[in-house]
């Protein structure tokens, strides 16, 4: 995020008979409350995803207003000088962004590490080294993280667009730079030219990743740089052209009603396409806003324009001034303080630890952000600047490498052992941080993501049979021992997972609203079932706690025993359909669902492991799979519940093994103690 500031008037770069250029900006006070604009979605997206459903995008509408106000200060320096002061420039940066940066980030591992417990402060921890290195954004796409996840969230996910920002900092410069001494004339131009190439580049990327691989399309640089780059085209054509007064108003609110409107009207699913095309309406929407801007609220009265009035007015000021340290400190507080409560926010503490935030934000502009910058020592020597940027990279990842060893060392001392004396295998640290294959390999699409079936074949059909494996996260955790029984008896292996999306013909609540873009996945996988009438489909899915659904008919929710019948009607379906089309089936029920995280409990009643344990009529509350499966003839089951369950009771440990990786997964080594009854179970099914 970048500070606005005036840009210094510009010697022309032609002859003295060119007529002079304008500068991108003066003093443009307008932008400043187009940054409190674009913080307030954020903010209140976190806050509450249903009162604003699009204003996550905040962050593109930031996206702009840096590329714009960078490039301008670097065309002025260019035209001015004929060279940039990389020097300075990246001195100016880390004065402006790291001191609030580092302060926020350091608080926040402190807090994780006295407020929850190790296996989530080992986690942050680790987000904590990619954040001091300004590429959390890639260990994100890496890790196929989802910015809209509502678990497994960490404090640090906003930092993302920071990483991204400070990417493009330390990048942009140094190609204007070059271009200016390959160029010695029509500089503005080349950059112009360079700053269409990326955009255009950057967005064909951005909508290609949306429906292919969305963690990337999300957090990547590459993919998103083009948001920046529009920026930089903004300042290369405000040097050159001033829009007619009715133009920019027109620009000016068709600008913000894109940006409002976004946020108001925005799909409760748009995360799942985004960025992808939709990413132009708030972007073009901060653009427009941008170019149609006048500086200073002078100007603002004398155009008699009440947009520009507000966006000039004191309060959008005093907001847009703290935005970015608002943005810092709004989100760690939201996610730890559920996870050191134990049960998640109203809406009411959410808006309280916002306003509290907020006031974080003014105190630390007041004490940490202004002074730093305007730090006479630091202001007159370039080098002074660059080392103290240097110590608090250091500083952030030491401390975050500190933190993470002091959780893992909580973490590893605590051998859990069970009631026999066996240390527990995997340990719950090692549990947690669990992920299944397809995961790892982006072939469980994302719970929001847009993304059709794209086919993960893990063995080759070689004639012997075919086996599809199909459902959500709980077919995805089978995963490892259906790929040994497939390769020890030669069989095809695809699969076909996506995160909270079951293969029953059911409409799931995503944050408030039905989930289109998971009903398009079914249907996509059921299309190509079909059409392909593999040898035998094995379906999973998570039932043992299935949350309200929506029903279509009454355009409501259903819960309980409605939900139960819904699920177990729209499973018949889908059964019947693969087995019209001559597939045979084996149905897995489902496993317990505990009402904590099993590791998490483990490592609090490390003495007396029998408190993690649930009834089997709580962790087991639906059998609508089981229904299912013995409704439809030839459809295979296997049902390992008196294995999860011995004698009424679900244990979150058997025999010396670990049972749950979450509240409702399966670990990995519990899955390999399970290898023989799926074994027998597949082999069955396909006789």
């Amino acid at each position: 995020m970048t500070a606005i500031r005036p840009v210094a008037a510009a010697r022309p770069e032609a002859p003295a008979a060119t007529p002079p250029r304008r500068t991108p900006a003066r003093v443009r006070r307008d932008l400043e409350g187009l940054r409190a604009v674009a913080v307030l979605g954020v903010v209140a997206f976190h806050v509450h995803p249903s009162w604003l459903p699009g204003g996550f995008a905040g962050v593109d509408v930031f996206f702009v207003l840096s590329g714009f106000l960078i490039t301008g200060l670097l065309l002025a320096e260019l035209r001015t000088t004929g060279r940039i002061d990389l020097r300075a420039f990246w001195g100016r940066r880390a004065r402006r962004l790291l001191p609030a940066s580092a302060l926020v980030a350091v608080l926040t591992m402190l807090a994780s590490l006295l407020l929850v417990d190790s296996i989530d402060a080992a986690r942050f921890a680790e987000d904590g080294v990619w954040v001091a290195l300004f590429s959390v954004n890639w260990h994100y796409a890496d890790e196929r993280t989802s910015y809209f996840a509502d678990n497994g969230a960490t404090p640090f996910t906003h930092y993302w667009s920071l990483g991204l920002e400070e990417q493009f900092y330390l990048v942009w410069p140094v190609l204007l730079l070059g271009l200016g001494l390959l160029v010695a004339r029509r500089r503005t131009r080349a950059v112009g030219v360079l700053a269409a190439a990326v955009a255009g580049g950057s967005f064909v990327l951005a909508v290609s990743l949306t429906t292919t691989s969305q963690p990337y399309a999300y957090f990547a640089t590459y993919s998103r740089v083009w948001q920046l780059a529009l920026g930089a085209l903004l300042a290369v054509a405000a040097t050159r052209l001033t829009p007619p007064r009715r133009a920019a108003l027109a620009a000016r609110w068709a600008g913000t009603a894109a940006v409002v409107g976004f946020y108001l009207l925005a799909a409760p699913d748009a995360d799942s396409y985004y960025p992808g095309w939709y990413a132009l309406v708030p972007t073009l929407g901060a653009a427009l806003v941008i170019a149609g801007g006048l500086p200073g609220p002078a100007a603002a009265r004398a155009a008699r324009d009440p947009l520009l009035t507000a966006l000039c007015s004191r309060p959008a000021q005093l907001l847009g001034r703290y935005s970015y340290g608002w943005y810092l400190w709004h989100w760690p507080p939201l996610v730890l303080v559920p996870l050191w409560h134990g049960h998640p926010l109203s809406a009411r503490s959410a808006v309280a630890l916002a306003l509290l935030s907020l006031l974080l934000a003014a105190v630390g502009y007041h004490l940490v952000e202004h002074p730093v910058r305007a730090t006479p020592r630091l202001v007159a020597h370039r080098g002074r600047s660059l080392a103290l940027g240097a110590v608090l990279v250091v500083v952030g990842a030491s401390v975050a490498v500190a933190v993470g060893a002091a959780a893992d060392h909580r973490t590893d001392t605590a051998r859990v052992t069970d009631a026999s004396g066996r240390v527990l295998v995997p340990q719950p640290g090692t549990a947690a941080a669990e992920i299944p294959q397809p995961t790892r390999d982006g072939c469980e699409v994302g719970m929001r993501a847009n993304a059709l079936s794209g086919e993960c074949r893990y063995l080759p059909d070689r004639g012997r049979g075919d086996v599809v494996l199909v459902g959500d996260s709980h077919a995805a955790q089978w995963f490892g021992a259906v790929r040994d029984v497939a390769r020890s008896r030669d069989w095809g292996l695809r699969v076909w997972t996506r995160a909270s999306c079951p293969l029953a013909e059911v409409t799931k609540m995503i944050d408030g609203a039905p989930s289109a873009s998971c009903n398009r996945w079914r249907d996509d996988v059921m299309r190509r079932l079909v059409a392909a009438r593999p040898s035998l489909v094995v379906v999973a899915g998570y039932v043992s706690k299935i949350p309200s659904l929506y029903d279509p008919r009454t355009r409501g929710l259903v819960g309980g025993n409605g939900a139960r019948a819904l699920y177990e009607t729209g499973l018949v379906r889908q059964l019947q359909r693969l087995r019209g089309a001559g597939s045979r089936v084996l149905v897995i029920r489902d496993n317990p669902s505990f009402d904590e995280r099993v590791p998490t409990c483990v490592l609090s009643h490390a003495r007396k492991l029998s408190k993690c344990a649930e009834t089997r009529k709580h962790a087991l509350r639906s059998a609508s799979d089981l229904h299912a499966a013995r409704r439809v003839p030839g459809v295979d089951v296997l049902d390992l519940t008196t294995t999860y369950c011995p004698g009424g009771h679900c244990p979150a440990t058997l025999d010396g093994t670990l049972a749950y990786r979450d509240d409702n997964h399966l670990t990995l080594e519990m899955i390999d103690r399970l290898r023989p009854a799926l074994r027998g179970a597949l082999t069955r099914a396909m006789a």
